[in-house]
């Protein structure tokens, strides 16, 4: 709970760099959005997105890895 998402992701990196990850803001920014490319994201959804776009998000990313 205290972590964000930034934060998160580098700890999930640290302990197992081979798991997809898919990020998701709202946020709009241009310093944030380049912080979250830096973060090696597999994907990235604005918000809102649709469950279509989830789904495509997901599929990618897995197929990605496969």
């Amino acid at each position: 709970p205290q972590m964000d998402g930034p934060t998160s992701i580098k700890a999930i990196r640290a302990i197992a760099p081979e798991i997809p990850i898919i990020g998701s803001s709202g946020v709009t920014d241009h310093d944030i959005m380049e912080k979250a490319r830096a973060l090696n994201l597999d994907c990235f959804l604005g918000k809102p997105y649709t469950a279509q776009a989830l789904l495509a998000a997901i599929r990618s990313t897995l197929k990605g890895r496969s």
